[in-house]
């Protein structure tokens, strides 16, 4: 009897020794995260809130790639002081990007996650709906007109008139996925006419 009793006393010293778990060793999660492209589409900037942001050393943000519809692992993308941050390493076509966020008090505990937030970028290989028109602005000046149902970052037009070859960027319109280029001293219309666009990452060809 004296056994057991001396096994059980040592059983509560040792388990006495063990901090229990308590939500106030914990911060609170971030709420509200969301995600939205900026002035680059292929840069993603993430915000959210946080109840009390005087228990919060910084923030940890997870992102998880999926490519072709495949799921990758999440890993730490960086950290922030504040409720904002821009992913640094963008998205390109054909990827899902997954992100949350926990935050992190001074003695090193990390919260439970956020919500999650996800951005999708498509495939942007085929042109994407593109449409091509020319009008005269002059006597002498063609406006090339390229209509596109995404908005990329950058477009350059190649093109033929009379037996010269061109590359020359676009200027984009004040409409989302238009772009014109002013052509001065031809009388007729460019020949041998295709694009060069950019868009999440990566440069294609059109057509």
């Amino acid at each position: 009897m004296k056994k057991y009793f001396t096994l059980l006393l040592s059983l509560v010293l040792v388990f006495s020794l063990i901090p229990a778990a308590s939500a106030a060793d914990t911060t609170s999660s971030p709420t509200d995260l969301t995600v939205t492209t900026i002035s680059d589409p292929s840069r993603i900037s993430l915000k959210w809130s946080h109840d009390n942001l005087d228990e919060v050393d910084y923030f940890n943000v997870y992102t998880r790639e999926d490519i072709n519809g495949v799921p990758g692992v999440y890993k730490v993308l960086g950290t922030a002081t504040g409720t904002e941050f821009i992913d640094p390493e963008g998205i390109l076509a054909n990827m899902d990007k997954v992100y949350y966020v926990t935050a992190v008090d001074v003695d090193g505990n990390e919260s439970l996650i956020s919500n999650y937030a996800s951005f999708s970028a498509g495939d942007y290989t085929d042109g994407g709906g593109t449409t091509v028109g020319w009008s005269r602005a002059e006597p002498n000046t063609a406006a090339i007109w390229l209509h596109q149902d995404f908005d990329a970052d950058y477009v350059i037009i190649h093109y033929t008139i009379n037996g010269e070859h061109y590359d020359e960027y676009m200027d984009k319109s004040s409409q989302d996925g238009v772009w014109v280029k002013l052509i001065s001293n031809f009388n007729q219309g460019p020949s041998e006419l295709s694009f060069t666009y950019h868009i999440f990452g990566h440069q294609y060809d059109s057509e």
